[in-house]
Order: structure tokens, then C-alpha cells, then sequence
């Protein structure tokens, strides 16, 4: 389970010193918005929402919630909006930063130092994953990657002549040039070879290269449900195309080392 961003909130607005909730909610788009940042903390708390800790997640917008303590807005509560990045820094907006007063707060100290400086004490209570009934942060389980079912071969290669793989078609690191291999089940192909050029378009079992006459394979198409790549001399691994498409190298004198097929 991993969190993401619904909403993005739009923390540049202005604002109005001391109406730290209307900015949070404006910033956001909240609908169902309550009369002061304590009221709004309650409601976030009773959904779940609150998390009592300072473990914000990084990369992602949250909001941060804290508690008057004395004065004038003793029981009314603040709230802001955090950004922390993947190296954990924060930078914390809220009606004061966005009224003109003071720049982004770089910690939550910073925050209770700038209201301390007025006579203000706050208490952190959490931050959440939403307020006033709007949610910016849900739990997201990403899908599952669909199995790669790689297609296996026999293949020619220099020094080591024909051996069967299971993936990986050939050799990768040891600049050893693929000469040949055999066209999968199932599938078709055709092969550009040094000094000869493109073949004829081969069957499934039947061979495409040379075996014997020292020349490398440079590029390939193959035709199929499939997806396939391969590993070129001084360039390394293609992107993967589909049936029909050229994968390797032409004019340039450069050697297939391996290839990669999987189904689609």
C-alpha cells in the first residue's frame, strides 16, 4: 500500500492573516467547510484522516493541523498546507505566508517560533490526509505488473558456436557477435547480415544467419504477438518494438550480441 496526491492544491492564492482556514480550503476547493481550524480538525479526526505524528509523506501535498493554546484565538486551532520533498525537507504555507508576512516555514519549530514571537503557543496535533470533507491524499495499491513470459531459442554465437537460451539470446559483456539463431515456434523473421544484407523472410525452426562464416547479425524483424530487443555492439539494449519492426542496426558495421523476445 503507498499513498498519492487526488488533489493538488493550489497553495500559491493569497490570503488573510488569521484566516488560516480559509485559505487551506480555498487552496484545495473544500465544499463542506467548518467555522475554525480546531472545528476542522475534529472532523478530519473523526474520518480517520489525522495521523498524530510528523511523519508526512514525502513527495506530496498534506495538511498540518495544531492547537491555540492562549490569547484571542485560544480553541480556534491553525491549519497549513506541507510539501515535503524526497530528501525530507519541508516548506509549510499557510494565511500568513500567503498574506505577505513571511516567506514558506522550512519546519514545523519555524512555524511555532514565528507565532511564539507574537505571544501565540500552538500545539502540534498530526497532519492529514484531507479537511473540511476534501481529500488530497488516498491510499493507492499500484496493479501489479502483468509476468513477462520470455521466448527461448537456439543461437550461433562467435567462440561458443550453438547453444540453447531461456532469456537471453545470446551473450552481453563479452563482445561476442550473435551469428545465427533459430526462428522461435510460432513465429517468423528476417535478419541483416554483414556483407549479405537482408534475408528472406524464415519460418518458425528455421535459421537466421550463418554459422561458420564469421559474420555478425546486425539487425533483425521478427513477426508475432511478441515484443522484442537486442543488446547492439557499443550502443546496448535497444528499446522494445513489436512484429515487424527493425531492432538493431544498419550501414554501421555494428554487431547484434544478444536478443530478448517476450509475448505481449
Amino acid at each position: 500500500m503507498t499513498l498519492r496526491q487526488t488533489v493538488n492544491p493550489n497553495y500559491a492564492i493569497g490570503a488573510t492573516r488569521g484566516w488560516c482556514l480559509q485559505y487551506v480550503d480555498d487552496a484545495i476547493s473544500a465544499s463542506n467547510r467548518t467555522y475554525s481550524a480546531q472545528a476542522a480538525y475534529e472532523a478530519a479526526n473523526a474520518r480517520g484522516w489525522v495521523r498524530a505524528n510528523t511523519d508526512m509523506p514525502r513527495g506530496l501535498w498534506s495538511v498540518l493541523f495544531w492547537s491555540i493554546d492562549n490569547g484571542e484565538y485560544a480553541g480556534l486551532g491553525h491549519v497549513a498546507l506541507v510539501y515535503v520533498n524526497d530528501q525530507g525537507q519541508m516548506e509549510i504555507h499557510d494565511s500568513e505566508v500567503h498574506a505577505g508576512a513571511r516567506q514558506p516555514y522550512g519546519s514545523l519549530q519555524e512555524l511555532a517560533n514565528w507565532f511564539g514571537s507574537a505571544g501565540t503557543q500552538l500545539t502540534f496535533l498530526g497532519w492529514s490526509i484531507g479537511v473540511d470533507g476534501r481529500q488530497i491524499i488516498e491510499d493507492y495499491t499500484p496493479p501489479k505488473p502483468a509476468p513477462v513470459t520470455y521466448i527461448s531459442t537456439s543461437a550461433h554465437v562467435q567462440d561458443i558456436g550453438w547453444k540453447s537460451y531461456s532469456q537471453t539470446i545470446g551473450t552481453v559483456g563479452q563482445s561476442k557477435r550473435l551469428e545465427a539463431f533459430v526462428v522461435p515456434d510460432g513465429l517468423e523473421g528476417e535478419g541483416h547480415i554483414q556483407d549479405l544484407g537482408w534475408t528472406a523472410r524464415r519460418k518458425s525452426g528455421e535459421i537466421i544467419g550463418t554459422a561458420g562464416s564469421s559474420k555478425r547479425l546486425e539487425a533483425i524483424k521478427l513477426y508475432g504477438n511478441i515484443k522484442y530487443r537486442v543488446h547492439v555492439q557499443n550502443i546496448g539494449w535497444t528499446d522494445w518494438v513489436e512484429s515487424g519492426q527493425v531492432a538493431g542496426t544498419t550501414g554501421q558495421s555494428k554487431r547484434i550480441e544478444a536478443i530478448e523476445i517476450i509475448k505481449k
